[in-house]
């Protein structure tokens, strides 16, 4: 804007001093115009002047000869004149003749003639002095009507120049306050951010020594993490150390130092010379009885007759690791039957029957309680949580939960498992003890 401002008045200045020149020329014209008329308007009054005394001299002429021929008047007698009449009369008086005859007759027509010719020539000389005189008085009304309109025009854009003179002078000056505060708000922007910028310093060295910090302990936690959600078949709980068909009881190498309860479910495989042979598990073992430090008995809830438990078999418990509990996190309907109803509880029991603990959980309802951690090995994940009769707002709230959970154990590594996983290592509620070996 203040570009703008100026350009104006640029052009408003260009404009002044164009007239202001326009005005000087025209003016110099005029005046030098004047001057000349003045110049012929003395050059007539000397004429006049010249013609006046000519006629005075006439004039005089004329009464001497009026005085001479006996006319009254009285003026005064030209010398010439007189002392050629003087010296007519002394010749008439001496009886001399004359050369040639006096014609006082004619010299008084051309006295009368020259008398004439010169008031005439002062007549002709006041008609060319007034007509000068009015032209000088028409050309100075008009340049003094041109100079007063000039003058108007001066004021006006002078008032004009003042004013836009003014404006950008205010503009002026709001700019320069503008860029003043600018200057300061610039100068404590500067100081602030080199102030920040000291603090970001501290900062990041600060929190890039957590950041290493947290990045040896997330490597110390994600290498615990793997450790404990892969199933390590060169290192399984234990193993079989005794069989009797018969009683369809064994006896395993895990006992009370190892915290084992009765209860808990383990899956046997099968092993060869201490060679683990297959990772399908080919029985399952319920622990009865607790017979010392690491002896327990247990009984064959299932097995085959083509692939009976062995005196070497290796056993391992998804629910339970020697010294410590297993912890869990679920998530979904858990339906154990099939009927479409929740056995939430069911599950609850039967994992802390195992010696497991539960770390976290979203119900059917998408109820979230508990949260995982490191130390969480399984989530069991059953069916979507289902909406009922709440909102829209609810349901996104419902399977925001549910899917939160879920993407909480994959970005700990946490191992999924479907709710058949987990109970095919157990023996299901509804099972009662069978006689002889199952087919």
């Amino acid at each position: 804007m203040a570009t703008r401002e100026v350009r104006g008045i640029q052009i408003a200045l260009l404009l002044l001093t164009g007239v202001t020149v326009t005005l000087g020329v025209t003016a110099y014209g005029l005046f030098q115009r004047s001057e000349t008329l003045q110049a012929e308007m003395l050059s007539h009054r000397r004429a006049a002047q010249r013609q006046q005394e000519l006629a005075e001299i006439a004039q005089q002429d004329n009464h001497l000869l009026k005085q001479i021929i006996g006319h009254a008047g009285v003026a005064l007698i030209n010398p010439t004149i007189e002392n050629a009449r003087l010296d007519d009369a002394t010749m008439v008086s001496a009886g001399q003749p004359f050369e040639s005859p006096p014609h006082y007759r004619d010299q008084v027509a051309r006295l009368a003639e020259m008398v004439r010719r010169a008031s005439a020539a002062e007549v002709m000389a006041k008609d060319s002095t007034t007509q000068v005189e009015r032209k000088i008085v028409q050309i100075q009304s008009g340049v003094k009507d041109r100079i007063e309109i000039y003058h108007g025009k001066m004021i006006l854009m002078g008032e004009d120049y003042l004013g836009q003179l003014k404006h950008f002078q205010d503009d002026r000056r709001e700019f320069v306050q503008t860029t003043n505060q600018l200057a300061q708000r610039l100068d404590r922007a500067g100081a602030e951010i080199a102030r920040w910028e000291i603090q970001h310093d501290r900062l990041k060295r600060r929190l890039y020594g957590e950041l290493a910090a947290l990045q040896r302990r997330y490597n110390v936690a994600l290498d615990d993490l793997h450790r404990k959600t892969t199933v390590d078949f060169e290192a399984l709980d234990g193993k079989v150390l005794q069989v009797s068909q018969h009683s369809r009881i064994a006896i395993i190498n895990l006992g009370r130092d190892d915290l084992l309860r009765t209860g808990l479910v383990f899956q046997v495989y099968p092993t060869r010379g201490g060679t683990l042979q297959s990772r399908t598990a080919k029985a399952t073992l319920e622990v009865t009885r607790i017979l010392g430090s690491h002896r327990s008995e247990a009984r064959i809830l299932s097995d085959r007759d083509t692939n009976p438990v062995l005196p070497g078999d290796a056993v391992d418990s998804m629910t339970w690791q020697p010294g410590e509990p297993v912890h869990f996190a679920l998530a979904g309907l858990l339906d154990l039957d099939g009927d479409g109803k929740s056995d939430r509880l069911k599950v609850h029991a039967l994992i802390k029957k195992q010696g497991g603990v539960i770390d976290a959980e979203v119900d059917e309802h998408g109820e979230r309680s508990g949260r995982v951690t490191h130390n969480t090995r399984y989530l069991v994940v059953g069916r979507r949580p289902t909406i009922g009769n709440k909102g829209e707002g609810s349901s996104n709230q419902v399977l925001a939960h549910y899917n939160r959970l879920i993407s909480e154990a994959r970005e700990l590594r946490i191992q999924q498992i479907p709710l058949s996983r987990l109970t095919s290592t157990w023996k299901r509620p509804d099972q009662v003890r069978r006689l002889g070996r199952s087919q």
